[in-house]
């Protein structure tokens, strides 16, 4: 489990939005736009496992050169080759996010389940504001090595293919 509140937990965010997290993220245009494998490809983050996926809707024929792209773009992120553009975009992105959160209740009840029963032992927030400057401060100060650092702790580990024949 890596805590919300850790700063290459933010970095690891910043990873995700970059490399498929958006319509200008990394993946979206290699496998959208430049070969045109996927109507839409995208990555979340399941922070509790410290999972990262990478969910795309492709042709079975295209899966295998699909897999070798998003390896690729994961070791253009390892060697540092990040877009300051779109670690910006990103940034502002998440940014807004946070802005908003204080009207989301549902997100608002999470924080505080992991807060008081996951990461037992950690800094006590007086408000979401608190927490959600702290984050925001984070976002904002992340660097280029602060995301190779964080994309250098992932491994690709498990590709699950579903397809349906005779489509």
């Amino acid at each position: 489990t890596i805590s919300h509140i850790d700063k290459s937990f933010q970095a690891l965010k910043l990873f995700v939005s970059m490399n498929a997290g958006s319509y200008s993220s990394n993946l979206n245009k290699v496998i959208r736009e430049e070969h045109s494998f996927a109507y839409s490809i995208y990555a979340g983050l399941i922070s509790k496992g410290k999972i990262i996926y990478v969910n795309a809707g492709l042709d079975a024929n295209n899966c295998d050169e699909t897999i070798k792209l998003i390896e690729d773009e994961l070791n253009k992120f390892k060697n540092g080759e990040i877009d300051i553009n779109l670690l910006n975009l990103s940034k502002n992105e998440m940014i807004s996010v946070l802005d908003a959160f204080n009207d989301n209740p549902g997100a608002i009840l999470n924080l505080l389940i992991d807060v008081n029963l996951v990461y037992k032992g950690i800094k006590e927030f007086n408000s979401t504001e608190e927490y959600c400057e702290m984050i925001r401060e984070y976002i904002k100060n992340a660097t280029i090595e602060d995301v190779k650092e964080a994309a250098n702790t992932i491994t690709l580990d498990t590709i699950y293919r579903l397809q349906r024949d005779n489509i």
